[in-house]
């Protein structure tokens, strides 16, 4: 903690050298902050992106907030191991993002953030499949870390570059990102939240079926599959930022392979 916390105000000191940040000079619309705000809210486009942001943010949230007990308690992973599995999913992450990233600016925003939303569904539908018995776990366990950390790097270069690139107007930026980062600290809260007032409601229920065991992370798995699906379909619903949608990028994909 003491490392993290050093490396922490390392990193606030180094941002003193970022240039920019000057004052923006007055003008007309600066007295019209809240006016500008509500006006956002009525843009269906913003407001799409704001609900498949919620439902992305709160379904991961939901996810990562207690699968480390999950793995600790159900499965029955040390310490140690729960600890190099966020590794392996930062390791994922950080391999993914050059992939998404070239991707991103060939193809646009919309064709990498769908494809991660969806691929970001079988994190917790592995979870909720897991035969917590299996000799394999491990490396199962592995899998699916290393899948969320591909899929969260891609949904955070994709859904950032839309906002920054097409959903936020140049001239009223103030006031749309003044709402986004609002929304987003206040989705991320609710989640953990969420997840933990389902356990605590389902509590010590526990239910055996032919081919798997119900209980309250199998609850929290299932609601963080219908928030992810959810958010997936309403980033679906934001215009693209380029020429290319989701299907005519995987159109002219597939049609390259086919051509070779």
């Amino acid at each position: 903690i003491g490392a993290g916390s050093g490396l922490g105000f390392l990193g606030v000191l180094l941002y003193a050298k970022v240039p920019g940040g000057a004052p923006i000079p007055r003008s007309p619309e600066a007295g019209r902050h809240w006016a500008n705000m509500a006006k956002a809210l009525r843009d269906g486009n913003f407001t799409a992106y704001l609900g498949g942001m919620a439902g992305v943010t709160i379904g991961s949230a939901m996810l990562i907030s207690f699968l480390p007990l999950y793995v600790k308690e159900r499965i029955g992973l040390e310490s140690a191991m729960v600890v190099r599995l966020d590794i392996v999913a930062m390791v994922g992450g950080a391999l993914a993002s050059l992939g998404w990233g070239w991707l991103s600016d060939r193809v646009g925003s919309r064709p990498v953030l769908v494809p991660a939303c969806a691929l970001s569904l079988l994190a917790p539908l592995g979870w909720l499949l897991l035969p917590v018995s299996a000799p394999s776990v491990i490396l199962a366990c592995v899998a699916l870390y290393f899948i969320t950390g591909i899929a969260a790097n891609g949904v955070a270069i994709g859904a950032g570059r839309l906002l920054f690139n097409s959903v936020v107007p140049q001239e009223k930026s103030t006031a749309y990102t003044s709402i986004h980062y609002a929304w987003m600290g206040l989705t991320g809260g609710v989640a953990p939240l969420l997840a933990g007032g389902l356990l605590t409601l389902v509590g010590d229920w526990r239910m055996e079926t032919s081919f798997m065991t119900v209980d309250g992370y199998t609850v929290m798995f299932a609601a963080a599959i219908l928030f992810l699906a959810a958010g997936g379909l309403l980033y679906r619903r934001v215009r693209p930022d380029d020429r290319h949608t989701t299907r005519t990028a995987m159109r002219s994909f597939l049609n390259r392979i086919a051509q070779r």
